[in-house]
């Protein structure tokens, strides 16, 4: 065999090495990395479709149940779940992609609360009427959803999948001791349940209060009571042009709601400023009644079972004031799932989130939260109250859902600090008449315009 055979046997070899990893290198990548088109039932060829989905406050192995779902009936279509961090800065994040579209990564799918609405809606893809029309919208959900997810072009921005709201934590033995089964459900007879279970040691200073509420900074949703209370007190709040209209309220009903409010701790001393945060006593047995949503109960078993303490308590609806409105109303607080403005695949973004509200696959995300906590996701739809109504913890919320309301604000965490920052100013001021709130309330009015106008 000659030297120049051997060469040429030698060059052919490595050739044919490089072909073989290049092949292998080419299978490994396709298997790992390239998304090669599918057929569908047709044969006809069908692109991989990525969904980007943020939200926020899900655990993302229970979401991935409802993602599974509709990958299972539509394989082509991939669900990315990622969760984002805590609400102001997942507040923050969206709108910055949003608004700028050249970051990369941006999300298809965004769930928002059911107060954002008005600063969202122009970095969002409305809901088409192919996918859901409004008939179909208004019948699944709870009123309050058409309501707070419409825009001002009249088109809805939203899908919930989930309610809440505020209802009354309420520690029974405390109640019992006093001779009360539950939470009195009009504010006036609250308000005399608060006052007999309220405690104070020697010097005049509250031990046991009867109700957390009439404070802002130890109170975690004193603005959500402020708001149903001006919603029982018939307040419009916010006129038609989108601004507030504190001078124009001849009966001065917010002014009033504010009274009422902060009166728990200026007037009946039911509560004051001096004390830990609400959900402090009320964790320690120190706080009879407690408003807040669904979701406390988390931190509040937590804070138990960290203690080693065991609290008996329930939730009881809200109180109301039907001799001022006539009719029940009570607050909504929730969230729910949207798609941008500028998703290449918006159709099917709403297609997934269609699909997942339905019935079956709501019960299957219900029953997987379950596995890792009190209760799942309160759901949405009216014709599912009965499923859950009677839970413990639960059945409060769904009893308030239809007739739960809120108010076009904009940006709730500007507002809220609008007014916490006045029931605070009250409350040190030792009490304000009406007069004064109202005179008060039109000085601050050009502040919170200022922060309504982002939405119109």
């Amino acid at each position: 065999m000659t030297d120049k055979f051997l060469n040429v046997l030698k060059i052919v070899v490595v050739v044919l090495v490089v072909v073989a990893l290049g092949m292998g290198g080419w299978l490994l990548y396709k298997r790992l990395f390239y998304k090669e088109p599918s057929p569908d039932a047709d044969g006809q060829t069908v692109p991989k479709i990525e969904i980007v989905w943020w939200t926020i406050w899900e655990d993302a192995n229970d979401l991935k149940v409802l993602a599974d779902a509709y990958q299972t009936r539509n394989p082509n279509v991939t669900i990315k779940i990622e969760v984002q961090e805590i609400e102001s800065q997942y507040r923050d994040k969206v709108l910055q992609y949003l608004s700028d579209n050249t970051q990369g990564n941006e999300p298809d799918i965004i769930r928002i609360h059911n107060t954002w609405t008005p600063l969202f809606e122009e970095y969002l893809s409305p809901i088409p009427s192919s996918i859901m029309p409004e008939s179909e919208y208004s019948g699944r959900f709870y009123d309050t959803a058409i309501e707070d997810f419409r825009g001002k072009d009249n088109q809805v921005y939203a899908i919930p999948l989930m309610y809440d709201g505020i209802g009354v934590y309420y520690n029974k033995e405390l109640l019992h001791a006093a001779g009360y089964t539950v939470p009195e459900d009009t504010w006036d007879d609250f308000l005399a349940q608060a006052q007999a279970m309220t405690r104070y040691d020697e010097e005049g200073r509250i031990i046991v209060a009867g109700a957390g509420i009439g404070t802002a900074d130890n109170v975690d949703f004193s603005f959500d009571i402020l708001s149903l209370l001006m919603l029982q007190e018939g307040a419009t709040i916010v006129d038609s042009t989108g601004k507030t209209n504190f001078a124009t309220d001849s009966e001065k009903k917010v002014a009033k709601a504010i009274k009422f409010y902060t009166d728990f701790s200026t007037r009946h001393k039911i509560w004051d400023r001096t004390l830990p945060r609400d959900i402090t006593m009320f964790a320690e047995g120190r706080l009879a009644m407690m408003f807040a949503p669904s979701w406390r109960v988390f931190d509040i078993n937590d804070a138990l079972e960290m203690a080693g303490a065991n609290l008996d308590y329930d939730i009881a609806p809200a109180p109301q004031q039907p001799t001022i409105t006539g009719a029940e109303i009570n607050w909504s607080t929730y969230w729910a799932e949207a798609v941008a403005r500028d998703s290449e695949n918006a159709e099917i973004a709403w297609d997934f989130l269609k699909f997942v509200s339905e019935q079956e696959q709501l019960r299957t995300f219900y029953e997987k939260c379950k596995e890792s906590r009190e209760f799942g996701e309160i759901y949405p739809r009216p014709d599912m109250a009965d499923e859950i109504i009677s839970e413990m913890y639960v059945g409060a919320y769904i009893k308030m859902a239809d007739t739960g309301r809120s108010w076009r604000m904009v940006d709730k965490d500007l507002v809220s600090q609008e007014f916490d920052s006045f029931v605070e100013e009250i409350v040190i001021a030792g009490g304000m008449s009406i007069d004064g709130i109202q005179n008060r309330l039109n000085e601050k009015a050009a502040t919170i315009d200022q922060i309504l106008s982002v939405g119109n």
